[in-house]
């Protein structure tokens, strides 16, 4: 199984929140957390902040494994994207 990143950690203990779960809560079985995290916007700001990270390691991927590919059949300039994007 693959680990989860620190901000997968983070929408786990986050929770998430449905309004059926307000039924829950008042009968003492769910923690306020979850409806804490989904009003403060909390929740969605993590799971965006993941699209982000994900989409980052990608890039990664690609530049490590298959620059010289795209370098040499196409013709493409290398480009310094480290420096020119920011997450």
């Amino acid at each position: 199984m693959k680990p989860l990143t620190l901000n997968e950690k983070r929408v786990l203990t986050a929770g998430t929140f449905k309004p059926i779960d307000l039924l829950k809560i008042i009968a003492g079985g769910m923690p306020l957390y979850p409806v804490i995290n989904a009003i403060s916007g909390r929740t969605k700001r993590l799971q965006k902040i993941i699209v982000v990270e994900r989409k980052a390691l990608n890039i990664d991927f690609l530049r490590e494994n298959y620059s010289e590919y795209v370098l040499e059949n196409f013709s493409v300039a290398e480009i310094d994207l480290v420096n020119s994007c920011t997450l």
